[in-house]
């Protein structure tokens, strides 16, 4: 009996960091992909409003450090829950989501969304253009919002 392999659509995308590259994968023809990376690209702004006010109210920095760890964790799990699979190691192997990129005078975060979004809008061709168009809208108002901050 032959095998076969179940088809599940999923695209791989390289990303090429600075110390190697990492494959991550999504699948653009799930008809909730869309709407998960919503669901996160909006809930990452919110989750660092509450975590920067939980850390201005933190008197201790064992207090503050562990905040950060949640907001990490809590925005690799959205990153894994959009995706439909674990592609928070890859994304996050070598900077943490709350890292700051210098030259960019941003979070690492919002840099690796403006990244990826257009990647996905190649994948999924021209009816996801608008839908991507506007999460990169959202992503780059709540990343200037938290780059005024760094400056």
């Amino acid at each position: 009996m032959k095998k076969e392999k179940i088809s599940t659509g999923l695209v791989e995308f390289v990303l090429p960091f600075d110390r190697g590259t990492e494959k991550i994968y999504f699948n653009p023809n799930d008809v909730d992909f869309f709407t998960r990376i919503t669901e996160m690209i909006e809930n990452i702004g919110s989750i660092y409003e509450a975590k920067m006010t939980e850390i201005e109210a933190a008197k201790d920095g064992i207090d503050k450090i562990k905040i950060m760890e949640s907001l990490n964790q809590e925005i690799k799990d959205r990153f894994d829950y959009a995706f439909g699979n674990k592609v928070s190691d890859g994304i996050f192997k070598y900077v943490s989501p709350h890292g700051i990129i210098a030259d960019k005078k941003q979070h690492y975060v919002f840099y690796i969304l403006e990244w990826i979004l257009p990647r996905i809008a190649e994948e999924t061709g021209k009816a996801s253009q608008e839908t991507v168009a506007a999460l990169e809208k959202a992503v780059k108002k709540h990343g200037v919002k938290y780059a005024d901050k760094l400056s």
